[in-house]
């Protein structure tokens, strides 16, 4: 169990939640997702830079950014939303970003939280993309459910995540590209 984070569309910033003076909690996935989206990772060495400052940004604690050789390459935090942030909304910058945030969310798959990990795009209106993973899980019972978080993203960083919504199980009409680039279809 996570600490709950609420995105707070007036700063545009996640921030924590107090229930009763005590920090409420995510039993869910919700918070794993926004930080996982909205958390810049860092540039790679070949990454063009939006502001051409030099900043690859990322999270400190993603440190050393580079790790012994022979080693695995360990986690990292964030996505690489953040360079797309000037891109011109044509399909070819979609499918990039569909790629960033299945790549963010790799995680879920690797340490076996998730069975499957797919996000869909779309250009909802100017200026702003709208990302919905869908992330299967296996209950304690062993049926896996499925269950989609709406989150939209001006492109010039302000952001609006929304509450997860399940997604029916026999919902085969939507495509995904998983984290590993492969399309499948939803179940």
């Amino acid at each position: 169990m996570d600490i709950l984070g609420v995105f707070d569309r007036d700063a545009l910033a996640v921030d924590w939640q107090l229930v009763n003076g005590d920090l409420a909690r995510d039993g869910g996935l919700e918070t794993a997702v926004l930080l996982s989206l909205f958390t810049d990772a860092t540039a790679d060495a070949d990454d063009e830079l939006p502001d051409g400052t030099g900043d690859r940004r990322g999270w400190w604690g993603d440190l050393p950014l580079d790790p012994p050789v022979g080693s695995a390459l360990g986690d990292r935090i964030g996505s690489k939303l953040w360079l797309r942030v000037r891109e011109k909304q044509i399909q070819p910058v979609l499918t990039t970003l569909i790629g960033d945030a299945a790549q963010a969310l790799a995680w879920l798959r690797a340490d076996g939280i998730a069975e499957q990990v797919g996000v869909t795009g779309r250009f909802p209106r100017l200026s702003w993309v709208e990302l919905s993973p869908v992330i299967a899980r296996r209950g304690p019972n062993g049926q896996v459910t499925d269950t989609r978080f709406d989150t939209v993203r001006d492109m010039t960083f302000a952001g609006t995540p929304a509450r997860p919504q399940p997604v029916a199980a026999d919902d085969d009409g939507t495509i995904v590209t998983t984290d590993d680039g492969q399309e499948v279809a939803v179940r």
